[in-house]
């Protein structure tokens, strides 16, 4: 487990292991919530959040990897939205 991802202090080799993760499980999803916690010791909404801002902030990927994982990072903490909200839509309807 990586400490300093999980306690927002990341150096160039966190950072470096969030990118390798992510593009290797890319064309997957990007991981199952439960490996990016093994690996990384946080929520996968926590993880895609940061690792928007690592690629954001990152000279290493060329212009298209770069896009390709800002929209993997995207359709991620949408899809956990989604989630979110219809769970919470789902709540208030039991308490009517």
């Amino acid at each position: 487990m990586m400490s300093a991802v999980s306690n927002h202090t990341m150096t160039e080799v966190d950072r470096d292991l969030m990118i390798d993760f992510a593009r290797r499980w890319l064309h997957y999803g990007g991981g199952s919530a439960s490996d990016i916690f093994v690996q990384f010791g946080v929520s996968d909404t926590i993880f895609f959040e940061r690792l928007a801002d690592v690629v954001e902030h990152t000279d290493r990927l060329s212009e298209p990897a770069r896009r390709e994982l800002i929209a993997l990072c995207a359709r991620r903490l949408d899809r956990k939205k989604a989630s979110t909200g219809r769970a919470k839509s789902r709540r208030r309807k039991l308490r009517q």
